[in-house]
């Protein structure tokens, strides 16, 4: 693993799933860590790690351009992981404004900060194999995002490769398949699902027909992608590059809900 020992590093949206697990990893590697969240006095990821004592926490809207801007002008960082939005997939159906409001412009403020100032700072950004998800045809190219949650990280991908390539800023994309661990507790999302109706006797009810087929990738082995990515950001086949992480095992729907049922 890269060393980042003694190194300031911001985790926007630490407290959620993936920032949980990523702030004690790098915390575990002697790195300072900082993150921003919507509530600084209600951080239910990180407590249930026990670890919102050990990260400076800066209460910030990412869709608020002024105080995005504030935070990169006033403090310095050795890198950046950005983290920050609305990640559910079927509420991004319900609220479509509030998902392209904090996804595509939280990253677009974050980034233009960063040109702004000069800042030299380098993004990982977590991306989503989503946002390129083909429509049911025999051309696997096809770009087609099917919900709003997919189009506002396939725009936030190519907002970010274009920051890269047109202004010089550092940074590289993990794009990441389904991921699935401890502490999640969106329960709109499949496994958790699973597991909270197993555990509370109640039928598992699958969307569709249970067939479709998806790659499942554990948190702790997304969050050491995304450190390794950053210790390499330096490489020219990194750096301004989108790198797809994934466990290379497609598991249908069904079969994860059996898995789980005889387990």
């Amino acid at each position: 693993m890269p060393s980042f020992a003694g190194k300031t590093i911001l985790i926007t949206g630490v407290n959620g799933f993936i920032g949980s697990h990523l702030a004690p990893a790098l915390l575990e590697n002697g790195a300072h860590i900082e993150g921003t969240t919507r509530n600084a006095t209600n951080t239910p990821y990180l407590s249930a790690l026990n670890i919102q004592s050990r990260v400076k926490l800066h209460p910030l809207d990412m869709r608020e351009s002024a105080a995005v801007e504030k935070l990169v002008r006033e403090n310095k960082y050795d890198l950046i992981f950005h983290l920050a939005s609305q990640s559910d997939t079927w509420n991004s159906i319900q609220i479509p404004v509030e998902t392209f409001e904090a996804n595509v412009n939280g990253t677009l403020y974050l980034l233009e900060s960063l040109r702004r100032s000069k800042n030299e700072t380098p993004v990982i950004l977590a991306g989503s194999v989503r946002a390129f998800e083909p429509l049911h045809s025999s051309k696997v190219d096809v770009v087609a995002p099917l919900h709003p949650y997919d189009a506002s990280k396939f725009c936030t991908q190519v907002i970010a490769l274009s920051y890269f390539h047109a202004y010089g800023l550092r940074g590289a994309i993990a794009q990441n398949t389904n991921i699935y661990g401890p502490n999640d507790t969106n329960f709109n999302r499949l496994i958790p699902k699973i597991m909270q109706s197993l555990f509370q006797d109640k039928k598992v009810k699958l969307r569709g027909n249970g067939k479709i087929k998806r790659d499942f990738l554990y948190v702790k082995d997304a969050v050491q992608g995304m450190i390794q990515l950053a210790g390499n950001i330096s490489k020219n086949s990194v750096n301004g590059k989108s790198i797809t992480f994934a466990s290379g095992h497609l598991s249908s729907v069904r079969d994860i809900t059996q898995k789980a049922q005889a387990l």
